[in-house]
Parts: structure tokens; C-alpha cells; sequence
């Protein structure tokens, strides 16, 4: 599944191999941000401050928490809700009716495209998500070095790694410690 709220959340990269810290913001990059501006369609005239990028990693943090609960099985609290209104809320659109080839669409647009927007583009992302799938297909990868959050598109619901490389680095973990273990019981044999 493609989603503008997917990529966002996928802006925090860890170190998936080692000890699961941030090792990159790409929120703080201006090359990576213009791109998922630029793909998601979100196109607005200025560079992002300080205070911006605060708000943008705010909200990451906030859908993160939101993805956490429904990982876990729960629903989404009234305060969730509540959150997740305040952002689209904060943006008003006015209807336009346009022709397209032989249809006639109505198109929403954005009085004002400025960061609020783009935060509210991002919080639609994640509601269409939510309300126009399963919300139990959005998981957090298993890896707890990485804990990206995906969209789980396999039949059974059964994918537990956001990638094949992190599915193959935990069955080596498993692995290995299953070795150790087993080392361990017949060193404690032999004594």
C-alpha cells in the first residue's frame, strides 16, 4: 500500500543492526523532504524553520503512539480522536467542480497550502488508512532495532518484519541465541 502517512513515519531510520537508535532524521534533510513533498503532491512555496521541523517530528510521534494502540490490539481513544480532528480541522477547503474528459469531478482545495496543511494531508493519509482498511494490517516491524511501520498486505495477516532484510536478521538472532542456549545446557551437563 502507498500512503503519504507510510513514508512520513518512515523519515526516522534506525540502526536496525545494532542498537536500535535514530541514526537519521530525514525530516531534517532538504532533499528528502522536497521529495516526499514532491510525491505525495504537497507542494507549498517555503523551506521549512526550526520550528516546523519541530512540529513535523511532533506529529510523527504522535501517529507513532496512535500506530502503537492499534498494534497493541486497542481502538482509538476519544483523545485520538480528538487529536487527529485538531489537525484536520486547522485547514479550510473550498469545493470547485471541474470537467475530466467526459466526468465531472468535485475537487476539494486548500485555501491556504502551508505546513498546516501538509500536516493535515498527512493526518488524512493515516485516516483513510485507519477507516478505509483494517487498521491491524498497520504494524510495527518486529526488529525492536527498528520498528519501522508498514502495511501488512499478505493474506493471513501474518507478516511480522517491515522488510526481508529485518525478517533474516532476527531468524540469525534467534538463531544464534537458540545455539547459545542449547551451549549453555550441556556445559551445565558436563559439570
Amino acid at each position: 500500500m502507498e500512503a503519504a502517512c507510510l513514508d512520513f513515519f518512515c523519515s526516522e531510520r534506525r540502526d536496525y543492526r545494532g542498537d536500535g537508535r535514530v541514526i537519521e532524521d530525514r525530516l531534517k534533510q532538504p532533499v528528502w523532504l522536497e521529495q516526499f513533498l514532491t510525491r505525495w503532491n504537497l507542494h507549498i512555496g517555503s523551506v521549512p524553520d526550526q520550528r516546523v521541523l519541530e512540529e513535523l517530528s511532533k506529529l510523527r510521534s504522535q501517529l507513532r503512539r496512535i500506530v502503537e494502540h492499534l498494534n497493541a490490539g486497542q481502538h482509538l481513544s476519544d483523545e485520538e480522536i480528538a487529536l487527529l480532528n485538531d489537525y484536520l480541522q486547522a485547514i479550510s477547503f473550498r469545493h470547485r467542480l471541474s470537467r475530466q474528459e467526459n466526468t465531472y469531478v468535485l475537487q476539494e482545495d486548500a485555501l491556504v497550502k502551508d505546513w498546516r496543511w501538509v500536516q493535515a494531508e498527512i493526518v488524512v493519509s493515516f485516516v483513510e488508512v485507519v477507516s478505509q482498511s483494517e487498521p491491524s494490517r498497520i504494524k510495527i516491524c518486529e526488529n525492536q532495532q527498528c520498528r519501522w511501520i508498514y502495511y501488512d498486505e499478505s493474506r493471513g495477516h501474518s507478516r511480522r518484519w517491515c522488510s526481508p532484510i529485518c525478517a533474516n536478521i532476527m531468524r540469525v538472532r534467534h538463531f544464534r541465541e537458540r545455539q547459545r542456549n542449547q551451549n549453555r545446557q550441556q556445559d551445565n551437563i558436563r559439570q
